[in-house]
């Protein structure tokens, strides 16, 4: 089951994105191409199963503040007091970049 989480290798069918407005740097993770193959021909001949970045969103191109490949980790109620970064609960999931220290959090009761 791993093999669907394969680091980019394959970009057939991809093509490299035109720099949009709000963007100034190629994307780290897939290089412009918004995203990869995971499985060739996973439903037919030349109909493969594909993965759009979660970097760039599927635009190749991100912002300045964007160019670190983030190295997530989930932090608990008791270190987010300490930080002072707001958690909501039992529901609530607060992920800190190890390297850059960007915080991003989300609601899992939907």
């Amino acid at each position: 089951m791993t093999d669907y989480f394969a680091p980019m290798e394959n970009i057939d069918g991809f093509v490299k994105k035109d720099q949009p407005d709000h963007a100034d740097h190629l994307c780290p993770v897939c290089q412009g191409y918004g995203g990869w193959n995971l499985r060739l021909n996973a439903y037919g001949p030349g109909r493969h199963f594909k993965a759009f970045c979660s970097q760039c969103n599927g635009w190749g191109w991100v912002k300045e503040e964007d160019l670190c490949v983030h190295d997530m980790v989930e932090l608990s109620q008791d270190q987010c007091r300490k930080l002072g970064i707001a958690h909501w609960g039992n529901l609530w999931h607060v992920y800190r970049c190890t390297k850059c220290g960007r915080v991003r959090s989300y609601d899992s009761s939907d």
